[in-house]
């Protein structure tokens, strides 16, 4: 017993020395982006969906609050947009928390990251790194028969950590600022 609890202890402790981080791009800039490699999606078979339009950028609309950890109000309501935009080969780029949408694919990939997708009938899968938990994490969700994309739940891709629901909207817009082309970054 004793030696169990010690080993789950030295597993902890080097996992949070981030001794288990994944590798990491060199040719994103300034970001943070995973290799493609690190992505367990990546083994998968993709096949491409009718239901995405690769096209379209999806946008979710979300006024956010700023407080202070008492809950005194920091700053007042403002509107944040996040969005994503789908490649026909299972690449995905996600940007969150922007104060404008973008006007053409300069300010398109401008902030965010490169992700993957799966799409089993109208159920889509995501697989990114959040930044925030320090791990890959999946989303799930329904292409509804707009074409608009509800994630309804969460998971991290390790077993052990966290999962929960979402309640967020991406609603599909035509995309007017050039053709899309994304690529992971090497």
């Amino acid at each position: 017993m004793n030696k169990s609890l010690l080993f789950f202890g030295a597993v902890l402790l080097i996992s949070s020395c981030k001794l288990f981080s994944p590798e990491w791009s060199n040719s994103f800039g300034e970001k943070s982006q995973p290799v493609k490699s690190e992505f367990k999606m990546k083994q998968q078979h993709f096949i491409f969906s009718e239901l995405i339009d690769t096209n379209a950028i999806y946008i979710s609309e979300n006024e956010w609050v700023t407080s202070a950890r008492n809950g005194s109000l920091v700053d007042s309501a403002s509107v944040k947009y996040d969005y994503m935009v789908f490649s026909n080969s299972g690449i995905v780029f996600i940007s969150a928390l922007n104060e404008k949408l973008p006007k053409d694919n300069s300010e398109l990939i401008a902030w965010g990251q490169y992700c993957l997708s799966q799409v089993e009938g109208n159920q889509i899968k995501l697989e990114f790194y959040n930044h925030n938990l320090r791990g890959f994490q999946f989303w799930y969700g329904t292409i509804t028969k707009d074409g608009d994309i509800f994630f309804y739940k969460r998971r991290s891709r390790s077993r052990m950590a966290s999962k929960g629901k979402l309640n967020y909207l991406y609603m599909k817009e035509k995309w007017e600022g050039g053709k899309i082309n994304l690529e992971f970054p090497k």
